[in-house]
C-alpha cells in the first residue's frame, strides 16, 4: 500500500427462525426435528419425525404443515408451529369420540348417527357396536349411556 485506504464492510443480518413441534396428545407419541436446532437460518429444509407411542398410531400433520407424510420435511422461511396428531389404537367400547373415556357426549354421537345427523368413522362404529350385532341401534346407545352413568349389566 502506498497510501491510506478506507475500507467499508457491510452486514446483513441472516433471518432466524424457530420451529415449535407438539404431539397431540401428548402421551401419543413424540415429533423429532433434524437437525435439532432452537432456530434455523432461513431456507433451512428441517425433516420432521413422528413416533407414536404404544396404543396409539400418527394420523397427520397440523398447522404450518400438513398431510400425513412420515417422515416429511419443511423448509424455514417464518416461525413455524407444527402438530403431530396420534389416536388411540385401542378401541374402548363405547368410547366413540376417541378421547379415552365412556361419556354421555358418546352415546349423543350415535343417537345423531342414528338419525341421520352424523356420519361415523370404521374406528367409531366398532366403538359403537356395544351388543356386537353388527348393526348400530338405539340399543347401542342405551348400553353406552349405562356405561356413561356407572350402570353395568
Amino acid at each position: 500500500m502506498n497510501a491510506d485506504k478506507a475500507v467499508t464492510a457491510t452486514f446483513t443480518a441472516l433471518l432466524s427462525y424457530t420451529l415449535t413441534t407438539t404431539a397431540s396428545p401428548s402421551a401419543g407419541g413424540t415429533v423429532t426435528k433434524s437437525p435439532n436446532q432452537s432456530s434455523y437460518p432461513s431456507g433451512t429444509v428441517v425433516t420432521l419425525t413422528a413416533t407414536s407411542a404404544a396404543g396409539y398410531s400418527f394420523t397427520g400433520w397440523s398447522g404450518d404443515l400438513t398431510g400425513t407424510t412420515n417422515p416429511t420435511t419443511v423448509t424455514m422461511n417464518a416461525d413455524k408451529a407444527v402438530t403431530a396428531t396420534f389416536t388411540s389404537s385401542t378401541t374402548i367400547p363405547g368410547d366413540v369420540d376417541g378421547n379415552g373415556t365412556v361419556t354421555m357426549a358418546d352415546a349423543l354421537l350415535v343417537a345423531r348417527y342414528i338419525a341421520g345427523l352424523s356420519t361415523l368413522t370404521a374406528p367409531q362404529l366398532l366403538a359403537a357396536d356395544l351388543n356386537h350385532d353388527g348393526f348400530i341401534t338405539m340399543m347401542d346407545v342405551l348400553l353406552i349411556a349405562r356405561i356413561a352413568v356407572g350402570i353395568s349389566g
